[in-house]
């Protein structure tokens, strides 16, 4: 080309050299913009002609131009033509620039997703790892948890070791101080009376050997005046002394009356007593009878809701089983199509449907055994129709298992489905579901062990716990028992002592009565006296005259002296009839109260045989309510099972031979579990007719004791009466007396008035005598009042010792109060701390199932998660295909044109 260009400019220089440098310093400054796009995009559009033919066929026109003006012309058509194509190469190069942003874009979003799906793996990773952290901490938890129990149950012994040892301390120093309080208050009380009572005697001494030294001196100054006189007295002190054996006969009947009639209050009092005691000893055993009729009622009760709790867990158990047999079958037959599908997988699909047929019919199988079993189930609720609201709640508890049995059958099928969906999958997962399954496997035993020691520690601490509200039960029935008795003793004593009270306040009324009665009877001697000295005087002058009228009034007297020799025959006689009456009702008495002793004697026999039934029966009940425990524990380790059951029929399949081999077994166990029922349901039946002839026995001897208390009313009614008609023959007695005391006033009168001056004189000296008599009388009386003072002193020691008694028993009673309240309070508080570990237990174990449905989320996740990222890796790869492809292409088209750009 360029020799060309120089035989052009040889043939013009002058013209095509000015052209020449013009057009090469136009072409200079064009192509320097074009050769900015260096890299093409695609070799898809390439331009019609080359810059190498432009090239050459602009200097096919340079060298063809006639002329200047058509050179020119030329030229620019051609500048405009490069023009043109410049900017179509100009905007082939923009779009391939665009489109290599758009894959660089896509290269980017792509990079992005794949950085996305590994941080959603670095995510996932981290939170398995958190959740095993969790683990391990709720691991720790449980261990912790366990340590506390531990530590709080050995620091519970301890405080209550050192509890008791402290209580046993402060009883053993209170009773030995209340002993030591009560004898010195008893020794301080028995001291101040004993006091009182000698100054108040030496007082009352005092004043009586004042007055009788001053009736002394007067009756012997009297005496010295009717020395004179008592010769003359001599026939009328016969006659008087005479009365006065008369009198000290009829004294000494009185006497002997009265002690008769003493003798007769003591035994009455005595059998009254007696009677009370008697009474309180069939209250107490009426209230015994009562105690034991409702601890019967109560363990009746109790035994009726364990054997109603005993007959729900046995039919959830059936029903369990059941479900954990269906569940074993569905597990052994997951496994054993597993095992099947993973060793021959394509070739065995045939295999697969028979035995898909085969655990169909087993299934069909196990849901007629099912149906039997709830036809017997339907049999045995018409039989307990008293149960039929606990069995409503059985059937909801059931219709939830059968609901729950029904979406396991569902999600069985949905699993096959699954199955027969990821059968093309397996192969190439086998190894990493083993390696998973095995994790998860160790991973759930370990959980399941976890909470077996749990759910054993529950029960542990359950079992003390009922065991300590059994014996704080029991103990708190003692006390209630013992503080009744307290309180009847109490009770009976405050009557003892109101009673004892008022006799010794009638006694003191008595004494002072006979008191104001001695000194009335001292001034009237006293002014007889006084009278008699003034009679005497007078008498003297009319002596006289009345001696003639002596013997005729002696006649009379003589006349009504054996009138009243008569009347106080006839008053002996009615008397010894009616002692006759009274002892014979006396001995009516003995014999109805040795009557009563003995019916006392064949109920306490009654009363014993009942508490030997009642002690027979508790332990029964207690044998019972084992049974019942250990069956409930049976129960939960059914529902343990079945869990896990539940946790791994998604992954196993069971045979169909060692499924019917456990329903034999479970059958076979079903019918132990009825044969156990049936001889439950037997012993029930003998413990209530057991207690059915308890109530007969107890109602009999109410009926023995509604007699014996109508014979007590009876024999009350009959001592009442003996009581009025001890009344009524003191009223006799009374006036007999007075009578008698009357007339010997009219004789002792009509002597005096029919004696002479000796006569009165002798009777002056006789009423010394009977003064003197009567002082001795009085001393006596005083003597026996002493006595009587000193065993009122007793009795007031006595009493005073029974009240100290009472006071202790009441502080007693207090202070056993006081402690039951207190180990009441502190039993509440250890069961609300066992609730409260109960509740963290149940906490915890909850955390734990929450734990393990997240890790199986996690676990579905992740699963979903690879399957994402194999989806991404696969459109990696694909893209990874393409920018490879686009990658060849770019590289294709920049070889392409640097051998353009060179050509041009």
């Amino acid at each position: 080309m360029l020799p060309r260009r120089r035989d052009s400019k040889a043939i013009r220089p002058s013209p095509l050299k000015r052209f020449s440098t013009s057009m090469v310093s136009l072409l200079k400054s064009q192509p320097s913009d074009a050769e900015a796009f260096v890299f093409p995009v695609t070799d898809t559009r390439t331009p019609a002609r080359s810059p190498a033919s432009s090239v050459i066929s602009f200097t096919d026109t340079l060298g063809s131009l006639p002329s200047l003006a058509e050179d020119i012309d030329y030229n620019a058509k051609l500048i405009k033509e490069l023009r043109s194509k410049l900017d179509e190469a100009e905007s082939t190069i923009v779009a391939r620039d665009q489109s290599v942003a758009l894959l660089q874009e896509r290269e980017r979003t792509l990079n992005a997703t794949v950085e996305e799906v590994q941080e959603n793996l670095q995510k996932q990773t981290a939170a398995l790892q958190t959740s095993e952290e969790a683990r391990v901490l709720t691991e720790k938890k449980c261990e912790d948890f366990e340590k506390r129990l531990a530590s709080t149950q050995s620091g519970l012994e301890k405080t209550e070791s050192l509890l008791a040892d402290m209580e046993r301390q402060h009883e053993e120093n209170r009773v030995v101080l209340e002993a030591k309080t009560a004898e010195a208050d008893a020794q301080r009380s028995a001291h101040d009376e004993a006091e009182e009572m000698l100054r108040r005697t030496r007082a009352r001494a005092q004043a009586l050997e004042d007055k009788q030294t001053r009736l002394l001196e007067d009756l012997q100054a009297k005496v010295a005046e009717a020395a004179a006189e008592h010769t003359a007295r001599d026939k009328a002190e016969e006659q008087l002394q005479a009365l006065l054996m008369e009198n000290g006969r009829l004294q000494s009947s009185r006497a002997r009356l009265n002690e008769l009639f003493e003798q007769q209050t003591a035994r009455f009092d005595e059998e009254f007593k007696a009677r009370v005691d008697f009474e309180e000893m069939l209250q107490s055993t009426e209230a015994r009878m009562r105690e034991v009729e409702e601890e019967a009622l109560y363990t009746l009760a109790k035994l009726k809701t364990k054997t109603t709790e005993a007959d729900a867990e046995r039919s959830a158990r059936i029903v369990l089983e059941e479900q954990a047999a269906l569940l074993h079958s569905e597990k052994r037959q997951l496994d054993e199509s597993h095992s099947q599908r993973i060793e021959e997988l394509e070739a065995k699909v045939d295999e697969e449907q028979c035995a898909r047929v085969k655990a169909e019919d087993s299934l069909n199988a196990l849901l007629a055994a099912k149906q039997e079993l709830e036809r017997e189930y339907e049999w045995v609720s018409l039989e307990l129709v008293p149960k039929a609201a606990e069995m409503e709640a059985e059937r909801s508890a059931r219709a939830k298992l059968e609901a729950e049995l029904e979406a396991l059958q569902r999600e069985l099928e949905e699993n096959d489905a699954a199955h027969l969906r990821s059968r093309s999958e397996i192969q190439a997962e086998v190894s990493t579901e083993r390696n998973t399954r095995v994790q998860l496997e160790a991973e759930l035993y370990a959980l399941q062990r976890e909470m077996e020691e749990i759910e054993a520690n529950y029960s542990h601490s359950l079992s003390e716990l009922q065991a300590e509200v059994s014996t704080e039960r029991d103990a708190h029935v003692k006390l209630e028992a013992e503080l009744e008795t307290l309180q009847k003793a109490r009770e009976d004593m405050e009557t003892a002592h109101s009673r004892s009270l008022a006799e010794l306040q009638v006694e003191v009324a008595a004494e002072q009565s006979v008191r104001t009665k001695l000194e009335v009877e001292l001034q009237m001697l006293q002014g007889k006296l006084e009278e008699t000295e003034a009679a005497c005087s007078q008498s003297h002058s009319d002596l006289q005259a009345e001696f003639s009228a002596r013997h005729s009034m002696q006649a009379k007297f003589e006349a009504d002296l054996q009138e009243l020799n008569r009347l106080w025959k006839e008053e002996e006689a009615a008397h010894s009839h009616r002692y006759s009456q009274l002892q014979a009702e006396v001995s009516a008495e003995h014999e109805a109260r040795t009557q009563l002793e003995q019916e006392r004697e064949r109920l306490l026999d009654d009363k014993q045989r009942l508490e030997a039934d009642v002690s027979g029966i508790k332990s029964e009940l207690e044998h019972k309510v084992a049974l019942a425990t250990t069956e409930h524990a049976a129960r939960a380790c059914i529902e343990e099972e079945l869990q896990t059951l539940r946790d791994e029929h998604h992954k196993l399949n069971a045979s169909f031979s060692g499924s019917r081999a456990e329903i034999e077994a479970k059958d076979a166990e079903i019918d132990r579990q009825r044969s156990a029922f049936a001889t439950a349901i037997e012993e029930l039946t003998s413990l209530r007719s057991r207690l059915e002839e308890v109530e007969r026995q107890h109602s009999q001897s109410q009926a023995e004791i509604v007699s014996k208390v109508a014979e007590a009313d009876a024999a009350r009614q009959s001592v009442s009466k003996l009581e009025d008609i001890c009344g009524t023959l003191r009223m006799q007695l009374r006036q007999l007396l007075s009578k008698r005391t009357e007339m010997a006033e009219e004789l002792a009168a009509r002597a005096l008035e029919n004696q002479s001056v000796i006569s009165r004189l002798d009777a002056a000296s006789h009423d010394a005598a009977k003064l003197r008599n009567e002082n001795d009388e009085k001393s006596l009386r005083i003597c026996e009042l002493q006595d009587q003072l000193d065993r009122i002193t007793r009795e007031q020691a006595s009493m005073a010792r029974r009240s100290a008694e009472i006071r202790s028993l009441e502080q007693r009673l207090a202070y056993q109060t006081e402690l039951a309240e207190r180990s009441t309070a502190e039993l509440k508080k250890k069961a609300v701390l066992l609730e409260n570990e109960l509740l963290f237990a149940r906490e915890t174990r909850q955390e734990l199932v929450a734990q393990r449905r997240r890790t199986r989320v996690w676990e579905e996740r992740a699963s979903r998660f690879e399957q994402m990222l194999r989806d991404v890796g696969s459109a990696l790869s694909a893209a990874q295909t393409e920018i490879d492809v686009l990658k060849g292409e770019l590289k294709r088209a920049r070889r392409r044109r640097p051998e353009g750009m060179v050509g041009f």
